[in-house]
């Protein structure tokens, strides 16, 4: 299957043919009971096996599940990875999804500090100075808050504001605060290699078999941003992606959108050619 962006890889980089993200969960649904999380995963499974069918035969791919320990503000012993992730695997298991890899979200932060520069020229800051906003390219001037989603009659194009970062003033010390749709797009660009700047780094091997020791008293920030849990697993960068997500994801991911397509205008189309997703 011929390469969307083969110029851009490092020569030595491995690639699947498709990464499956296996849903995406907030920690607050971890303190779900395990029939609870059971609902949350066994749509999820239709689908993977829907997509796994409609591959070309022989086509290579790994699953992916990202944990959302960015909007975590401080540990309980139900969010710690030593119970959070041999649970997720678990019940994953249980409904017939093999999970390859498990990435921490806290990870895009850090990489959207570092993709900032390249996004500097696209970016409008709000009135107060705090706010990162990423305009579509339909835009105009005139008076217009972050938020705001307009319509244009005479063209009949939707003209979005999407909200990049929020810098608050009560947790300066923390910097920017990314917005979900920002690091929604990092994770997308980081599973499809599109640029070398935008990668989550090789992924770091767990033995299964010592799971609960190796995870034992660490903490999310103690650990590798991708995590391998399958030793056979097809390579974490695709050429194609598809993500299986809770329709509550639909707005973020269609934000996700307009930023790639301000991103990167020359070559928006192919890469959202390569992105599809299922909403459950």
């Amino acid at each position: 299957m011929p390469g969307l962006f083969e110029d851009r890889y490092p020569e030595a980089l491995a690639v699947s043919d498709y990464s499956l993200e296996v849903n995406h969960l907030y920690m607050k649904d971890m303190k779900q009971s395990n029939d609870e999380m059971r609902k949350q995963f066994a749509p999820v499974a239709v689908c993977v096996r829907a997509a796994l069918e409609c591959t070309d035969e022989g086509a290579t791919h790994s699953t992916a599940f990202m944990v959302d320990d960015y909007n975590l503000r401080s540990e309980t012993p139900d969010t710690m990875p030593e119970i959070v992730i041999p649970r997720v695997l678990q019940i994953a298991g249980e409904c017939d999804i093999e999970i390859d890899y498990i990435a921490r979200e806290a990870a895009c932060h850090d990489l959207a500090n570092l993709a900032l520069e390249a996004w500097e020229g696209n970016i409008i800051t709000s009135p107060s100075k705090r706010d990162g906003v990423v305009m579509s390219r339909d835009a105009v001037t005139g008076k217009r808050g972050p938020r705001d989603v307009l319509l244009e009659p005479k063209k009949s194009a939707m003209i979005m504001a999407v909200p990049l970062y929020h810098i608050s003033r009560r947790r300066k010390a923390e910097g920017r605060r990314w917005s979900c749709p920002a690091l929604a797009t990092i994770w997308h660009l980081s599973r499809l290699a599109v640029t070398s700047e935008i990668s989550l780094g090789d992924p770091h091997q767990l033995d299964i078999d010592k799971l609960e020791q190796d995870l034992s008293g660490a903490r999310w920030s103690d650990l590798s941003p991708v995590l391998q849990i399958n030793p056979q697993a097809a390579p974490f960068v695709a050429e194609r992606s598809r993500s299986i997500l809770p329709k509550s994801f639909l707005g973020v991911e269609c934000a996700v959108q307009e930023i790639i397509r301000n991103v990167f205008p020359e070559t928006f189309e192919e890469i959202l050619g390569s992105m599809s997703h299922n909403f459950i």
